[in-house]
């Protein structure tokens, strides 16, 4: 049995091509079946995708459209949102924006604060934002990181900059705190006692803020408050890879729309910055992707001057309104930032691990918290207090980040064992920290 397609077919250029369906039909003689009902989406949402999609050439569903599962087919249009939101019933929102990010980044702001009040025990990390390509995505970050919205840039390049939970220092910690009593048991209650005590010493921690969410998630799986220690160390290891995939809940989720395929969001909104390429099939089947990441709201910018041709008639359907702002934004010079990311590859991680342990250096990485201000000076991080605290890697161009803000996201912890052996005589210790750090550049 194979499983396909042919609509979500949006990676041709790495040689996708869905003549390979076709083909697996006649090569094996197999039976055809259409697999059209969506379990997602409302009908509001799942109308306007076929829309975009109907006029693909060469599809395969032609005569086959997409339609709601038959347990929600008495539902309203609009889904929950058809009672909650009095002035659109759920309808899906194509707004005519300028094409600026910086412009269009208000405007996404502004759709974000809307889905808030109307609901507003809706999870940030069930909100994301799509774009084409990635420059609009700085700007998303900008706007959010202004305004005090926790954002989120996943993706596989944004993944670059990470670590795993159970690498920073807090997980570190707590990992080698239940391997030392891995024959007894451990109550998660306390545990979340302890965590949530020094959460509040530092806010701004977001590793502790996961390993609390990761204990929660544990205890409801496990429907249980005493379990071995060595069980839920694997359990926590487990959650926190998961997490890295999944992302944190308390942040909205931006990336491309590509690199959205295969997951799904109660709301998405998707930027139109005239950076689509509207004379290929490929975008249409794209933009369709994008569209069916939502499962109770989409809002579609479209870019003035009405270069987007998939969406040049939708609002002419039922289930689509089209807007207009309420007030044109204006450009905002604080949005033109950039931010770089001083992640594992960016910066020297066996810097510290080849300093003596009576070497300040260690001192001072263990009184930095999360949130800290740093100074990129040359090549050398340096702490608030002036000391030197890591070293860029030789492939970073440090010029640009010389005149940035450098604010401290994590620490990193690392081992002798995590080290190629080649470098084993340099090493003076055998576990060690290196802070990573978020730059703020102002453009």
């Amino acid at each position: 049995m194979a499983v396909g397609d042919d609509d979500q077919n949006i990676y041709s250029f790495k040689g996708a091509n869905i003549e390979f369906i076709r083909r697996f039909r006649s090569d094996y003689e197999g039976e055809l079946t259409y697999l059209v009902e969506n379990f997602r989406s409302t009908q509001n949402i799942i109308s306007a995708a076929n829309h975009v999609i109907q006029r693909g050439a060469d599809r395969m569903k032609v005569d086959h459209p997409i339609r709601i599962d038959a347990r929600r087919k008495d539902d309203l249009p609009g889904g929950r949102w058809a009672a909650i939101d009095k002035q659109g019933r759920g309808a899906v929102r194509l707004i005519t924006s300028p094409p600026a990010p910086n412009l269009q980044a208000q405007l996404v702001h502004a759709e974000i604060e809307r889905i808030r009040r109307i609901d507003p025990t809706v999870k940030l990390s069930e909100i994301a934002v799509l774009c084409r390509t990635h420059a609009p995505l700085e700007k998303m970050r900008a706007i959010c990181d202004v305004e005090g919205l926790p954002c989120e840039i996943t993706g596989p390049e944004a993944a670059k900059g990470q670590i795993t939970l159970m690498r920073t220092r807090e997980g570190w910690a707590l990992a080698q705190a239940l391997r030392r009593r891995q024959l007894r048991m451990l109550r998660l209650s306390a545990l979340r006692r302890s965590l949530s005590y020094l959460q509040r010493a530092q806010p701004r921690n977001a590793a502790l803020l996961d390993l609390l969410d990761i204990v929660d998630d544990v205890a409801s799986s496990l429907q249980a408050d005493i379990v071995p220690a060595a069980e839920a160390l694997d359990l926590f290891y487990e959650a926190a890879g998961e997490m890295r995939r999944d992302g944190r809940d308390s942040a909205i989720k931006v990336m491309t729309a590509h690199a959205a395929k295969g997951l799904e969001f109660d709301h998405v909104i998707v930027m139109d910055c005239a950076d689509w390429r509207w004379d290929e099939e490929d975008e249409r089947r794209l933009l369709y992707v994008a569209m069916t990441r939502a499962r109770q709201s989409l809002s579609l910018m479209r870019a003035e001057g009405g270069r987007n041709p998939y969406l040049a008639d939708l609002g002419t359907i039922d289930g689509v309104q089209d807007q207009l702002p309420r007030a044109r934004p204006q450009h905002r010079a604080d949005l033109e930032r950039q931010y770089v990311m001083l992640g594992p590859a960016s910066v020297d991680i066996g810097f510290a691990g080849r300093a003596s342990l009576t070497q300040p250096i260690h001192r001072a990485i263990a009184a930095l918290r999360t949130g800290d201000v740093v100074e990129v000076k040359g090549r050398y991080v340096h702490s608030p207090s002036g000391q030197i605290v890591g070293r860029l890697a030789a492939s970073v161009d440090a010029t640009p980040l010389q005149r940035g803000v450098a604010t401290v996201v994590a620490v990193m912890v690392r081992t002798r064992s995590q080290t190629p052996e080649e470098y084993w005589p340099a090493l003076q210790a055998d576990h060690w920290e290196t802070p990573l750090a978020e730059v703020r550049v102002d453009v």
